[in-house]
């Protein structure tokens, strides 16, 4: 079993500069994993907590093919679990549904999706959404380097390895295009809150 490495954002980000840039995107990698160190880690000490299991990805998720509607019947791949933010959680799985990123498309509209339905059986509050769409862009972030760095350690197993790092590239590009705050507000859309004054 390979060993779990665990860095801060600011490792990351040290790593991302110098190592792991894709055209051009290392400085974009390491600046919001900057702001993720110096304004979201000081806030997370607060944050509700709870066993998570890090991972929310389709390839982990189990769903009845028969349902119209892919209800998710099981979860897979406990390997990552922790105790951590719920705000982390939510976050991640919004990340894998990210939609497309043709001119035109709503990239948020299937991560929004994932945040709703969340909300409705355990409800968030907004300093936990704003964590939700924080952990969502630094999950795009982290992809992008622990592919990059995974498949430095393993070049023969690169293209499997690499093979989801251009469109992890494409969503965080078009993630940090959105205006300040308009994340936030549109996950407090999806759940059916009023916009903060």
């Amino acid at each position: 079993m390979p060993a779990v490495i665990r860095v801060s954002a600011a490792q990351a980000a040290q790593i991302a500069r110098r190592h792991y840039g894709v055209s051009g995107t290392a400085e974009r990698l390491a600046a919001d994993l900057d702001h993720f160190e110096a304004a979201v880690a000081p806030r997370l000490a607060a944050a509700a907590t709870q066993v998570i299991h890090t991972d929310f990805h389709g390839e982990n998720l189990l769903t009845d093919g028969g349902s119209p509607s892919g209800r998710v019947t099981g979860i897979l791949d406990f390997g990552d679990a922790l105790a951590g933010p719920v705000a982390m959680d939510v976050g991640v799985a919004a990340c894998y549904q990210l939609g497309a990123t043709g001119s035109g498309r709503d990239l948020l509209a299937p991560a929004l999706e994932v945040v709703r339905g969340y909300h409705s059986i355990d409800p968030l509050d907004d300093g936990q959404l704003d964590l939700v769409a924080e952990f969502l862009v630094a999950r795009v972030a982290a992809r992008i380097i622990v592919s990059q760095a995974n498949a430095a350690r393993d070049p023969a197993n690169s293209p499997y390895l690499l093979r989801r790092t251009p469109q992890a590239i494409a969503h965080f590009d078009r993630l940090r295009l959105l205006p300040g705050g308009l994340l936030s507000s549109r996950l407090r859309a999806a759940c059916g809150m009023e916009e903060r004054s």
